[in-house]
Parts: C-alpha cells; sequence; structure tokens
C-alpha cells in the first residue's frame, strides 16, 4: 500500500531530471566558442608561470651556491689561521729543538770535562799510591843503611880495640875466623848487600812513582783545557749538511776531516811526554848515603 503510494512520486522526480539534463544540454550547444585571444593570453600566463618557476628554482639554486662559497670561504679562512698557527708552533719547536741541542752539547761537553777530569784524578791516586810505596821502600832503605852504618861502627869498635892493644888490623880474608873482627867484617857485608838491594828498589818505585804523577798530569791539563774550549759548543749543524753536496771532495780528501782529531792526540801526547819529562827531571831519585 505505501509502495503504491510512493512510486508517483519517484517517477515526478526522475521526469523532472531528465528534463533538466535535455535543456541542459541544448543550452551548453547554443553557446558561442572562446575567442583566439583569450585562448592566447591564457597560453602566455600558462608559460609565463612556468618561466616563473624555472627562475624560482635558478635563484634558489644560486642561492644555495653562494650559501656554499661562503661556508667554503670561511673553512678556507678558518683553515689559513690553523696553517698560521701551525707554522708559528713550527717555528716554536724548531727554536725550543735548537736550545735543547745546544743544551745537549752543553751537557756531553761537561760530561766528557769530567770523565777527563776522573780519569785524572784516579791516575794521580794511582800515582799517590805508588809513591806512597815508594816512599815506604826508601824508608826501608835507609833502615838498612843505618843498620849498616851500625853494624860499621861495630867494625870499627872491633878494629880499634885490636889498635889499642897493639896489633896490626888484618886485611879481609887474613882475620882469624870466629873472632869478633870477622864477625862484624861479614855483617857488614850483609847489611851492604840489603841496603844495596833496598835502594835499588826505592829508586825504581820512585821513578815509577814520578812517571805515573806525571800521566796524572797531564790528564788534568787536558780536563782543563778541554774545560777551557767550548769550540765543540759553536759548530754550527750546517757544516754536516753542505758534506753530502760534495761526495767526490770527501773521498778525494778524507785527511782534514780526521786532521783535527789527529792533531790534538799528537799534542796531547807531546804535552804528556813532555810533562813526564818535566816530572822526571824535577823528581829528583833519593839519595842515600
Amino acid at each position: 500500500m505505501k509502495l503504491s503510494q510512493k512510486s508517483p512520486r519517484i517517477h515526478f522526480v526522475l521526469a523532472a531530471g531528465i528534463c533538466s539534463v535535455l535543456m541542459g544540454g541544448a543550452a551548453w550547444s547554443e553557446e558561442p566558442e572562446a575567442p583566439p585571444g583569450k585562448a592566447a593570453a591564457l597560453l602566455d600566463q600558462l608559460k609565463k608561470g612556468e618561466l616563473d618557476r624555472q627562475i624560482a628554482v635558478r635563484q634558489t639554486e644560486i642561492d644555495r651556491l653562494k650559501e656554499d662559497q661562503a661556508n667554503d670561504e670561511r673553512d678556507s679562512n678558518e683553515l689559513k689561521q690553523t696553517m698560521e698557527s701551525t707554522s708559528g708552533l713550527m717555528t716554536n719547536t724548531g727554536d725550543h729543538l735548537a736550545t735543547l741541542t745546544t743544551e745537549s752539547r752543553r751537557l756531553e761537553h761537561d760530561l766528557a770535562v769530567a770523565e777527563g777530569r776522573i780519569t785524572a784524578e784516579k791516575l794521580k791516586m794511582v800515582g799517590l799510591q805508588a809513591l806512597a810505596d815508594a816512599q815506604g821502600k826508601s824508608l826501608s832503605a835507609l833502615e838498612r843503611r843505618s843498620e849498616e852504618a851500625a853494624v860499621r861502627s861495630q867494625l870499627r869498635a872491633a878494629e880499634l880495640e885490636i889498635l889499642q892493644a897493639g896489633e896490626q888490623v888484618p886485611g879481609e880474608g887474613h882475620e882469624v875466623p870466629q873472632t869478633a873482627l870477622a864477625k862484624a867484617r861479614k855483617a857488614l857485608a850483609v847489611a851492604e848487600a840489603k841496603a844495596t838491594a833496598e835502594e835499588r828498589l826505592a829508586h825504581d818505585a820512585m821513578k815509577e812513582a814520578g812517571a805515573k804523577m806525571a800521566l796524572a798530569e797531564a790528564k788534568a791539563k787536558l780536563a782543563e783545557r778541554l774545560a777551557d774550549n767550548d769550540l765543540t759548543l759553536e759548530q754550527p749543524q750546517p757544516v754536516a749538511k753542505t758534506k753530502p753536496k760534495a761526495p767526490a771532495k770527501t773521498t778525494e780528501k778524507p785527511a782534514p776531516v780526521a786532521a783535527p782529531p789527529s792533531s790534538a792526540t799528537k799534542t796531547g801526547a807531546a804535552s804528556k811526554s813532555a810533562t813526564t819529562k818535566t816530572k822526571k827531571a824535577t823528581t829528583p831519585a833519593p839519595t842515600f848515603r
């Protein structure tokens, strides 16, 4: 019953829609076409919009490139500043290295001087010990000479008793055995032999002690000369750098390189021999009576 009541309304709505579509299509077909100038303007407007879009893209790219260039320039400036600070650090490091090298050379020089003085003091100690031994042997020789003098006085006393008794003193080898004179002459011969041997030993020991003391004195003078000589500290390093530039000269003339130390050693040896000779001449041998 309800469906039969609504069906006339549905038919009416459908008929109205169909009529409106038909009337609209007729009206659209009757409208006039757009003029060609308006279409050209629309096309120009589209082209202008595309051109503006491309310009905006290019401008954005240019701005980005300018920003990148500015960043690169800032990084370059910072890198230059870093390079300047690095060069400054290199200069300071080079100066510090030169100072340390000079200090190292000075310390090596001081070490060489100290070692030379230590060697001289050790030789001096050895020489003094030898001198003490020689003095002890000299003292022993003097004691043997005093014993010889005592025995000789006993012999003279025995000869005096013989003379006081009105007899002649027999010569050596003609005296009566087992007498005071024979015993005194035998004791004197033994004392003379001992004293002579002791004097010979003392003389040799004193000579050796003088040589050792002269060597110690020469070493001490060499150490003092080395302490006063600062030529090793004043030699610049570029000398060693310029040597490889002329290898032919170094191969042809190797002698000048080794000349200074050899001359120094020769002068040192000459000074040592001179000092030993002067020392031997100034140290008199002990004289014994």
